[in-house]
């Protein structure tokens, strides 16, 4: 038996009597199936991490003011518009509960947060404030609140309604 020529016979007595030979021979197979697991998951992680940062980006990007509140009404994350408005580092706004952050910018009796409807006096400016809840797991609920700035806007439309005063005063006059 020392001396066995390569035959199918010879083969399978191997591996009858070595049950080692098993784990070598299918040690590569093992092998090669781990590593492609192994690739595809780091290439499904890398296609994870890329979506993640193209949305951090595309998040801090926007102009309008952008919170994400837990069910506390507590900030879990806002954007870079925030931070420029309140002038702060990320760490002073996040944890704080929105009530509080608004009440900072405004300049009427406190407790009075929108001045109507869903308009808000804040730091000077004007926006347009709309929340909308977000479910996550059904025992948390968070809310994400966009402010829109509408100064703008606003001090427009009051020029013209001033404009079209006047030419209804001066058409009167005419007459």
């Amino acid at each position: 038996m020392g001396n066995l020529p390569f035959a199918a016979e010879s083969f399978l007595f191997i591996q009858r009597t070595q049950p080692l030979i098993w784990v070598i021979e299918l040690a590569p197979l093992v092998l090669s199936f781990g590593a492609g697991l192994m690739g595809r998951q780091r290439s499904f992680s890398a296609v994870l991490s890329e979506a993640k940062k193209e949305w951090e980006v595309t998040f801090d990007t926007f102009s309008d003011l952008v919170f994400i509140t837990g069910k506390e009404g507590r900030i879990l994350r806002c954007n870079h518009a925030v931070l420029d408005r309140l002038n702060a580092p990320y760490m002073k706004v996040i944890g704080r509960r929105l009530s509080d952050v608004l009440e900072e910018g405004r300049r009427k009796e406190p407790g009075e947060l929108f001045t109507q409807g869903s308009e808000l006096s804040w730091f000077g400016r004007i926006y347009d404030m709309a929340a909308y809840p977000i479910k996550l797991q059904e025992k948390s609920q968070n809310t994400v609140c966009i402010m829109h700035d509408i100064t703008e806007g606003k001090q427009a439309n009051e020029q013209l309604r001033k404009l079209s005063r006047a030419v209804e005063q001066s058409a009167s006059t005419i007459v």
